[in-house]
């Protein structure tokens, strides 16, 4: 190193030892994020023009870092730039050759590492702020903090983060560390800038190190364009570039000037800045509780003053009194007005006493009687082993083993479909709740329990399906320490929110636990003694839920609403990721929207499933009439996503015949046109077979637009080939369908979930 280069670095790190004392910041408050970079900030000017491609950085990061490392000899292979590399895990810095891009012939080396950005996306989606940004500029990582979710890698605009997919136990995120522990010293220097022998790379603070790249653009403009690459580039970064050349030819990121970060942080603290939008949601709702329920006390509603709904079927005489003598005979189920025998026509609503009932005695529930260990429940069982296999293999060998992962595509069917469709396919439990209990909606009562029931489920198997996705997997309850909160992560909010809904699934389906055994708790030998404690439990349980189920109701919802749209704010970190067809500012809101509008056709398709599952009729008088709101809530969705594209100018992108677009067209049309047509159709939404076909092209739709979102719209830089989930993937994604299925079935055999009344004989 020459005297004049260590004279300015010994200048340099005079200047500024205050800043390099290795304190960590809260990037969140940090200086820079809102009034630019922070003058303490270091930084390495690269010079590209002067890179020589001995590759001596590489062996020299290795070599600090304590990463697999060979002589330094064989770092003169020139045979490795025969393609482009990326950073790895055991590697931190590459560099690739370009050949061909200027007239004299010489190739230009690049260097490729962290660009340790200002405004970092990985610190900002990480969901246990495992990543800081230092005073001194350095992103540094924290693995015991780390959950293995990833998010950091989707989230990087560079695609630098890499991961320890071949790791079982304790594998890390692995990216250049800025040599924090070097720097932290004002002589000490990156690994890679104190070996450089030709010197192209100049590390000190970043805002001089600005100013001699203009110096240098400025006494050379022949040799250099005039761009200094991340100065600017996603809201600029540690590492800066010089080239002779467009940095497009060179493979870096056409990143615009705005922080990745900046968007999903700002709707993050604009949904949560003091709790008012989530308040004020459920202060609506419960004005609206209170208001639907005095309508109904007043008479609108009210069965006893009459049918309640216009066209709604109504029971014979001698079926009203033949059911009201069945549900009379089963003290789960106690009405407080008698069904009196009249000619005619009787509504088919009763008051009930406590939440715990079905307001419906035509519609009373009770365990469903059928033979449980049928051909279907042994085929169920056979996926579920089969995903046992490959669950040994993932915790036993790292999840390499079992799925198509990778650097480049951190995130697969595991997110897009275990979780992501899995989240929106389960709206119909607070969809129906809000209708039943809220809107005060009566006749729905019958299949508020059955949506309870399947949302529960789904709930409790998408957090099945994150332990095989999450790499540390055993740190899954680091959310819950105040210690670990991040509050600019979409991914935080979207945990802590479907936790406490799993929750509330849980205390709404309490109240079918409670009238399951009340009065027929009979526990077996010496644990008799406690029939009455568990009795006396029980009767504490429902009377509490009847005086608090409404909040928790209105809890739901409201939860519901914030985590689903939620779901389309985790990819709008990755603009340069997404394709522009899915990509929108107001992908949140397509989310909410399309899980509102996926809700009640998920119930008629459960609905109809279980009803032929256990030679039921379908409850077409109940069914039907939930599926007059469909349409409408289709009809807003299309004109949302028809509105949006038409302002952002992405139809232009239908008509490129790319996997793209045909998808797009597939979902849009097939998912949302085709099935908000037929149930327009009065005769469609009457006819058993077609409003089964309808639900399902809808739910088709849902399942389409959260796999495009995650998975085929996502096109990462760098990416050698297109994803494709491995069967060790497949397997457990059908797997716990599978045990979602059959947890469903035991538990409606065990709990009275479904109604009886129309079972064949």
């Amino acid at each position: 190193m020459s005297a004049g280069r260590r004279e300015f670095l010994k200048w340099m790190g005079l200047m500024g030892c205050s800043a390099l004392t290795g304190e960590t910041v809260l990037a969140g408050t940090s200086e820079g994020r809102s009034g630019g970079p922070s003058p303490s900030w270091m930084g390495v000017l690269v010079d590209t023009t002067l890179c020589i491609g001995c590759r001596k950085c590489e062996w020299a990061c290795n070599t600090a870092n304590r990463l697999p490392v060979q002589p330094i000899e064989t770092f003169e292979d020139k045979s490795v730039f025969a393609r482009k590399r990326r950073p790895h895990a055991g590697a931190y810095t590459m560099v690739n050759r370009y050949e061909g891009l200027i007239p004299d012939g010489k190739p230009i080396d690049i260097k490729v590492q962290c660009f340790h950005c200002n405004e970092p996306a990985c610190y900002s989606s990480c969901i246990v702020t495992a990543f800081t940004k230092q005073k001194n500029g350095a992103v540094t990582y924290d693995p015991w903090r780390c959950m293995g979710c990833r998010y950091c890698m989707v989230a990087c605009p560079f695609q630098i983060p890499a991961y320890e997919y071949g790791n079982a136990l304790t594998p890390q995120v692995r990216k250049c560390t800025f040599c924090f522990d070097r720097i932290k010293s004002p002589e000490g220097l990156p690994a890679c800038v104190e070996i450089c022998p030709v010197q192209c790379l100049t590390f000190g603070r970043r805002s001089d190190l600005l100013e001699l790249a203009r110096q240098k653009i400025h006494e050379k403009p022949d040799q250099y364009i005039s761009h200094i690459y991340g100065e600017h580039e996603a809201g600029g970064t540690s590492w800066l570039y010089l080239a002779g050349v467009s940095f497009e030819k060179l493979g870096f990121v056409q990143a615009g000037p705005t922080p990745p970060p900046r968007l999903t942080e700002t709707i993050q603290h604009g949904v949560f800045r003091y709790f008012i939008p989530p308040l004020s949601l459920y202060a609506l709702l419960g004005g609206v509780m209170r208001l639907s329920k005095e309508k109904e006390d007043t008479g609108e509603g009210n069965p006893a003053k009459g049918n309640p709904y216009p066209g709604a079927a109504m029971a014979s005489p001698a079926e009203k009194v033949d059911e009201w003598e069945m549900a009379s005979r089963d003290p789960g189920v106690l009405l407080e007005e008698p069904v009196a025998e009249a000619e005619g026509t009787l509504p088919m609503c009763g008051k009930v006493r406590h939440i715990g009932e079905i307001r419906h005695a035509v519609h009373h529930a009770a365990p469903v009687r059928k033979k449980f260990l049928t051909p279907g429940v042994w085929g169920l069982l056979t996926l579920m082993a089969l995903m046992g296999v490959v669950a040994f293999l993932r915790f036993t060998r790292g999840i390499g083993a079992v799925s198509n992962l990778n650097d480049q595509y951190p995130w697969g069917i595991w997110i897009g479909i275990d979780v992501a469709t899995g989240v929106a396919l389960a709206a119909g439990g607070f969809t129906t709740a809000a209708l039943a209990h809220i809107f005060h909606r009566e006749r729905y009562e019958a299949i508020t329990r059955p949506a309870i029931l399947t949302a529960m489920l789904g709930y409790t198997f998408v957090a099945l399906g994150l332990l095989f996705d999450l790499g540390r997997y055993y740190n899954i309850w680091h959310p819950l320490l105040p210690s670990m909160w991040s509050g600019h992560s979409v991914l935080f909010e979207v945990g802590m929110c479907v936790m406490l809904y799993l929750t509330v699934l849980y205390i709404e389906f309490l109240p079918i636990v409670c009238e399951r055994f009340r009065g027929r708790v009979r526990l077996p030998g010496h644990l008799s003694r406690l029939n009455g404690a568990v009795e006396r439990l029980l009767g504490f349980l429902e009377q509490w839920l009847d005086r608090t189920i409404s909040l928790f109701i209105i809890a739901g919802v409201v939860l519901s609403c914030l985590h689903q749209s939620s779901l389309g704010a985790l990819m709008l970190i990755a603009p340069y990721k997404v394709h522009p067809l899915w990509w929108t500012p107001i992908l949140p809101l397509f989310f909410l929207l399309s899980a509102i509008a996926v809700g009640y056709p998920m119930v008629i398709f459960e609905s109809m499933i279980a009803s032929r599952t256990f030679g039921q009729k379908p409850e077409m008088n109940v069914l039907a009439p939930l599926a007059r709101i469909i349409p409408i809530l289709l009809a807003i969705y299309l004109a949302f996503k028809v509105g949006d594209s038409a302002i952002r100018g992405t139809y232009r992108y239908l008509a490129d015949g790319s996997t793209q677009s045909i998808m797009f067209l597939v979902e849009t049309t097939v998912g949302v046109l085709l099935p908000l047509i037929l149930l327009f159709s009065r005769k469609v939404r009457n006819h058993p077979r077609w409003l089964f076909i309808s639900a399902a092209l809808i739910i088709l739709g849902v399942a389409l637009n959260r796999i495009n979102c995650f998975i085929t719209a996502y096109t990462p830089p760098y990416a050698e080939k297109p994803y494709f989930p491995a069967i060790g993937e497949i397997a457990v994604t059908a797997g716990l369908i599978a045990g979602l299925i059959f947890c469903y079935r035991l538990i409606v055999t065990v709990f009275p979930v479904l109604s009886h009344h129309h079972t064949r004989a």
